[in-house]
């Protein structure tokens, strides 16, 4: 007998104080009674073998998460989406790592991240997106890299980006795109690489913290917003592809894209209506793809692109109606495409 309970005790041990996983298809949690009764329903969890999902079935009835304080490993994704009541994730504050996709979306209550200052693992990607009140990402700084995409759209109470003062690395594209408080790219001072960037439609004033951006090896994208110069990119030397487009206060390119000597693909600089020339350029020499400048309305002259030697695919020069001159463009010399200049006057079209 003696020998059979010490036998017993001593298969028991592997369970006593080891983290346990369970759930291996993963759980959907719709209401806070689901919540508040998950560590009877699964004592001793730690680690679940699927996706975490948080999404409310009634409008308001996830007030909290604090009765997932046991959990510190997501096997899968953690979505926190569609809860009108939850102003916190605290309860989340156990976990350490997920191996796939981090969700925040569409909390119209949600105040902060705190709750996930303990996660410094995200395999896949994140999304951080139409959470009206959230101000800031604090909460993401132990987050140093991800290899998927980060999307940071649509939350209307963002003020800034203080909380990803760590990350370094995003794999794929990086958008920041529709967050109609955020002033300031403040907390991305340590970001060096990104598979691509899009930066569309907030009240970003300037481009500075992003100085140790070196290398972006996808494309670029800068639209809608106040900036007045592209200072900010000085690390960089090459890019897959440019587009700036609608920023109504640039007058310069500024010294940001001095560094830039070929562009793989496209380059895009259409419907700048204060930009006057292309200073700022002056180091490209190559353009894999077409280059179109068009429709800026003040643009006098192409001072900036006296080293641009070749342009593989198609140039465009369209609706530029204060330019007289090609000056600028001496060194050119091969177009892989077609040229087309076009000019706009009130009495109608006039091509060269």
């Amino acid at each position: 007998m003696k020998l059979l309970i010490c036998s017993l005790f001593i298969a028991c041990l592997p369970l006593i104080g080891v983290a346990q996983s369970c759930l291996p298809g993963g759980i959907t949690l719709t209401s806070q009674a689901e919540i508040d009764a998950f560590p009877q329903n699964y004592p001793g969890c730690t680690e679940i073998g699927g996706n975490l999902i948080v999404d409310e079935l009634m409008n308001g009835d996830i007030l909290n998460v604090d009765s997932l304080a046991q959990l510190n490993f997501i096997d899968g994704g953690l979505i926190i989406r569609n809860n009108t009541g939850i102003t916190n994730i605290d309860g989340l504050s156990n976990i350490t790592a997920i191996t796939g996709s981090l969700q925040v979306e569409s909390n119209s209550s949600l105040l902060h991240l705190h709750g996930l200052s303990s996660l410094s693992s995200i395999v896949y990607s994140c999304h951080i997106d139409n959470n009206d009140q959230l101000e800031d990402l604090i909460g993401l700084s132990a987050i140093n890299e991800i290899p998927g995409f980060f999307d940071i759209e649509h939350n209307d109470g963002l003020l800034s980006l203080q909380g990803l003062d760590n990350l370094s690395f995003v794999g794929e594209y990086f958008t920041v795109e529709e967050n109609s408080s955020l002033v300031s790219l403040s907390g991305l001072e340590e970001l060096d690489t990104v598979g691509g960037f899009y930066l569309i439609n907030c009240p970003i004033g300037n481009l500075s913290p992003l100085s140790s951006l070196e290398t972006i090896n996808g494309p670029v994208l800068i639209s809608f917003l106040p900036i007045t110069e592209m200072t900010g990119l000085d690390a960089l030397t090459h890019l897959e592809s440019l587009v700036l487009s609608n920023l109504n206060m640039l007058t310069s390119l500024g010294t940001g894209l001095l560094g830039i000597d070929s562009v793989s693909g496209n380059v895009w600089i259409t419907q700048n209506p204060l930009l006057q020339n292309m200073m700022g350029l002056d180091s490209l020499r190559f353009i894999g793809g077409n280059l179109q400048i068009q429709h800026n309305q003040v643009l006098e002259s192409l001072n900036g692109l006296e080293q641009l030697v070749d342009i593989a695919g198609d140039f465009q020069i369209h609706d530029l109606q204060m330019l007289t001159s090609f000056q600028g463009l001496n060194a050119l010399e091969f177009i892989g495409g077609a040229l087309s200049v076009q000019q706009f006057y009130p009495g109608g079209c006039r091509p060269y």
